[in-house]
């Protein structure tokens, strides 16, 4: 477990884009399921028109979108 809470930086649109997004680490995800039991569906789940994955986790009743 972490010995501080995780916070992530505020994403630009550069931060969005497919080439960004392929280069974030898969352990990321991993990380996030273990620090939020508020994990709901995957962004690509949620709206499957758009073809990135992105993961939604609810932390501190703020929404935030990272990249897996």
């Amino acid at each position: 477990m972490l010995s501080e809470p995780f916070e992530m930086p505020p994403l630009s649109d550069a931060d969005l884009s497919p080439r960004v997004i392929d280069r974030v680490p898969a352990s990321l995800e991993f990380i996030l399921r273990a620090m939020s039991p508020q994990i709901d569906d995957t962004f690509a789940e949620a709206f499957p028109m758009v073809g990135t994955r992105f993961i939604i986790t609810a932390v501190d009743l703020e929404l935030a979108t990272v990249a897996a």
